[in-house]
């Protein structure tokens, strides 16, 4: 009667600890296309991930961006407007914790575009990888622990892999420490910080109805980039933070922000292209007189 006590027990054990093991030893590609453009999409992410010690899913992706090789975050969703990223490779200095723009249905978390040249040599020498990412909302964690076996020869799948990495393919791995400088400093050549960029005409968002039946007010900040034309590129557009979290303000802001332009004369004079520009629409009931 105890052997087959000890036998239960100790399956009961193992099936706890396999059911929360969020530990993947291989790495898969996938594509996908899109219905309306037709353009085929990579992506290359974790084989058998499952839940996080904390209970919740978090999977890292790789795929290729506007501005190259991309690391995204998949995961439950996030109350706050940006999560907070810790990524720690092996024994090496953590990297973090950064804030992550979140995507407009707060499930997928979008690597500021100079990780590249901070992680990914870590990345593909490295053997382990930790990612834990913070709500800082309510504070709540959620971690998960991957092996980096055979990810470098599953990003080989991806177009923009080894020679799109940064979104120009003239610069090479060896670059990566002066390149985050460059991005993270925004070196002293440039007059203006990505945040400090004016439209030359504002947009009002359109109030959503059900906001103005409940008598909602309040902001959202988007980030987005710029193209040398002084027009926002509408596929990079995401919510950086929103106060209230409401869905309907947050998509009025969006289509407002794809209707936002600049001054191509200053774009043109700094870099080309301009990425983790910020803006802020402001909700407000109207008066009544």
């Amino acid at each position: 009667m105890i052997l087959r006590h000890n036998i239960t027990l100790s399956i009961l054990v193992i099936l706890f600890l396999a059911n929360n093991q969020s530990y993947a030893d291989s790495w898969e590609y996938s594509e996908f296309t899109d219905s309306i453009s037709d353009i085929v999409y990579g992506r290359v992410y974790p084989n058998g991930i499952k839940t996080s010690p904390y209970g919740a899913l978090l999977v890292p992706n790789f795929d290729c961006g506007e501005n190259g090789l991309r690391l995204t975050l998949s995961h439950d969703a996030i109350v706050g407007g940006s999560a907070s990223v810790q990524i720690r490779v092996d024994k090496n200095e953590p990297y973090g914790p950064e804030s992550w723009a979140q995507g407009i249905n707060r499930k997928i978390s979008f690597a500021p575009s100079f990780w590249a040249a901070l992680l990914l040599d870590q990345i593909l020498e490295g053997s382990s990888l930790i990612v834990r990412i913070t709500d800082p909302y309510d504070g709540d964690r959620i971690e998960t622990s991957l092996s980096l076996n055979g990810l470098g020869q599953t990003l080989d799948s991806l177009s923009c892999y080894p020679d799109n990495i940064y979104g120009n393919s003239s610069i090479e791995t060896s670059d990566a420490p002066q390149k985050s400088i460059d991005l993270i400093n925004r070196d002293q050549s440039r007059s203006l910080k990505p945040w400090e960029y004016k439209p030359m005409v504002d947009v009002e968002p359109k109030y959503p109805r059900r906001a103005l039946r409940q008598e909602i007010e309040g902001y959202v900040t988007l980030v987005f980039s710029i193209d040398d034309q002084g027009r926002v590129i509408k596929d990079s557009i995401m919510v950086l933070d929103s106060d209230p979290h409401s869905r309907d303000l947050e998509k009025a802001s969006i289509n407002a922000a794809k209707n936002l332009s600049y001054d191509p004369k200053v774009i043109q004079s700094e870099r080309g292209v301009i990425e983790g520009v910020q803006h802020t629409f402001k909700f407000e009931l109207p008066q009544e007189r």
